[in-house]
């Protein structure tokens, strides 16, 4: 890998982005006049019935979150560091960036069937870790934001002769300050991707060196907040890895009802783990979409609604969510037992639609638009 310097034409805006999915009862919508043309391919979804194990079945990962007091962890070292999934050399699996705090990240190259190959990278000192197409050339780079300097991207560039992924580490000249939380979309409708970031002073007064008896002073409360009882009585948190779901009952428990989804932790001081999905009931249907020839090439910002007889889910195409945390471009729609998918409407980021009919659950669609 080797750094350089280039200028990347980016909005840069200090706020906090929530992107909502959500989902409804309603079925009976009517299919759009005016479509755009699409290439469909369809590929059947690994994963046979022999794998049903009616839980979550956890794998460990070439990959442990340390900090520099090695067992002391400061305040907001605990805050941890990200985690991104997509497919960074365009096979069909998708691919793992993990963040580091001491250590090094690590990119881990899904082989399939939960064959993973580490490959550590350069650096660490890293708080959200985004994987996005940045300059429209089909190839997905890596984006991280750090705790010390600005953030910066590596650029997914050409195979080695061992057809091996070679990446390039850019400096982005438009911000000039460490971001927390990073979240991509083509906010101007321009056909390319800009950065909103999150950021607040805290955590950085110490990194910097900053003497503000007024900031500190704010703080205060807050630290003296971090140090009592974390989990007061009737608190609902617990200090593992959990899966809460709502029941029949109304209340939460930790458990699941339909196959779906796998789910990748970014431990502190722990190995990373993966939590395979092995349960026996419910399908889905997975969508990954490609826009040739334009700099948001995944699509970004794009709305999918897949319409079935028991009613209309809604999907949006994002790089992340929630804090730190990362999304992959390949949508996922869960399928209760005995559903069967309609029709699946694209609302592409520039109000175009697309419309893909004859669907199959257990299958993965690759759209690419005309």
């Amino acid at each position: 890998m080797k750094r350089e310097t280039r200028a990347v034409n980016l909005l840069a805006i200090a706020v906090v982005a929530l992107l909502l999915a959500g989902c409804s009862s309603n079925g009976g919508h009517a299919k759009p006049a005016e479509l755009l043309p699409a290439q469909v391919k369809v590929t059947p979804l690994a994963g046979a019935a022999e794998d049903c194990a009616g839980v979550f079945v956890g794998h460990a990962l070439d990959h442990t979150t340390t900090v520099p007091g090695g067992e002391q962890v400061r305040n907001f070292e605990a805050n941890g560091s990200g985690v991104a999934i997509n497919d960074l050399d365009n096979d069909g699996d998708l691919d793992i960036v993990l963040g580091n705090h001491a250590g090094p990240n690590t990119i881990l190259w899904n082989g399939g069937g939960l064959d993973f190959r580490a490959e550590h990278m350069e650096v660490g000192d890293t708080r959200s870790v985004a994987i996005v197409d940045l300059d429209g050339d089909g190839w997905q780079d890596i984006l991280l934001t750090r705790t010390g300097s600005a953030p910066n991207y590596w650029h997914n560039g050409a195979a080695s002769e061992a057809g091996r992924r070679s990446f390039t580490q850019f400096l982005l000249p438009a911000v000039g300050r460490p971001l927390y939380a990073a979240n991509w979309g083509d906010l101007d409708a321009d056909g390319d991707l800009d950065l909103v970031g999150a950021t607040y002073d805290a955590g950085l007064l110490d990194q910097f060196g900053v003497d503000n008896a007024e900031t500190a002073a704010a703080w205060q409360p807050v630290l003296r907040a971090l140090l009592s009882d974390a989990h007061p009585e009737g608190d609902p948190q617990a200090s593992e890895n959990m899966f809460q779901v709502r029941g029949k009952d109304g209340a939460l428990h930790n458990e699941a009802t339909a196959r779906g989804l796998d789910i990748v932790v970014n431990n502190l001081r722990a190995q990373a783990r993966l939590f395979e999905n092995q349960l026996c009931e419910g399908s889905s249907l997975q969508v990954d979409l490609f826009w040739p020839g334009i700099g948001n090439s995944r699509g970004l910002g794009a709305t999918l609604a897949l319409h079935t007889r028991e009613g209309t889910a809604y999907r949006q195409v994002k790089a992340a969510s929630g804090y730190l945390s990362g999304d992959a471009a390949r949508v996922h729609f869960g399928l209760a037992e005995g559903s069967e998918p309609d029709w699946l409407e694209i609302r592409w980021p520039d109000g175009e639609i697309s419309v893909v009919q004859d669907l199959a659950a257990g299958t993965l669609l690759s759209i690419t638009r005309e």
